[in-house]
């Protein structure tokens, strides 16, 4: 709602675009919401205008971040975001939880460890709604925009941090490989030995739906292997 201080601190800040059509150029003046643009202090100055009210600042996180996944351009003041996560006192409401599910993608390795302690400290101060991370991390599996390789990297680096993560990991690997229930993606044998070792090391169970996702899969190579493999362990 526009009324809330935590949406009224967006400014519009109007950018003219020109493009052409068989050689007429048009212009079209576009308003776009921002506040603080690349100033790190402005940022964080953000966050703490409606402390009670913080989705409108983890909505900006999870545009910002989610639309630089692969460090196309250097925005190393997106960082502020997920240090936000950081904080004990905050809450992983929705966008909470969205941000910090593209944070587990990101390429740049400042940011991505960040989204792992957040993730870790999260889980060790009972904050992390694991069922909203699964939804989050389920949809944006089958999507263009993520990389499963670096899910699987950012997952290995919390185990790595504290093993007791590995109930979480081990669900939230599950739920990913439900939701590409229709083929596998490229880059998902990393993912699927990860799985295999957190299952085998803790004693867990594939959950049915994760079994019948693995044999409906069409492949070859190693991937077969290790989708053999993971199948005749159940």
């Amino acid at each position: 709602p526009r009324e809330l201080l935590a949406v009224q601190r967006h400014v519009p800040a109007p950018v003219r675009y020109q493009y052409s059509t068989s050689g007429y150029f048009n212009n079209y003046l576009i308003e776009h919401w921002t506040f603080g643009g690349i100033d790190e202090g402005l940022l964080r100055f953000s966050a703490t205008l409606a402390p009670a009210c913080l989705e409108p600042h983890f909505a900006d996180g999870a545009r910002a971040i989610g639309n630089n996944l692969d460090w196309d351009q250097a925005q190393w003041q997106d960082k502020v975001y997920l240090e936000r996560l950081l904080d004990p006192a905050i809450l992983m409401t929705p966008m909470a939880t969205l941000l910090l599910a593209l944070g587990l993608a990101m390429k740049e390795s400042g940011q991505n460890s960040i989204a792992v302690d957040a993730l870790v400290g999260c889980h060790l101060e009972g904050r992390l709604d694991v069922t909203l991370l699964q939804t989050s991390l389920g949809e944006l599996a089958t999507m263009p925009l993520t990389k499963w390789s670096r899910y699987t990297k950012s997952f290995r680096r919390a185990l790595q941090l504290e093993p007791s993560i590995a109930p979480v990991v081990f669900n939230l690997l599950c739920s990913m490989l439900n939701a590409a229930r229709d083929s596998p993606p490229k880059d998902v044998a990393q993912t699927i030995e990860l799985l295999q070792e957190v299952k085998l090391t803790n004693a867990y169970e594939l959950p049915s739906q994760t079994r019948l996702t693995l044999r409906a899969w069409k492949c070859g190579g190693r991937l077969r292997t290790l989708q053999k493999a993971l199948l005749a362990e159940e």
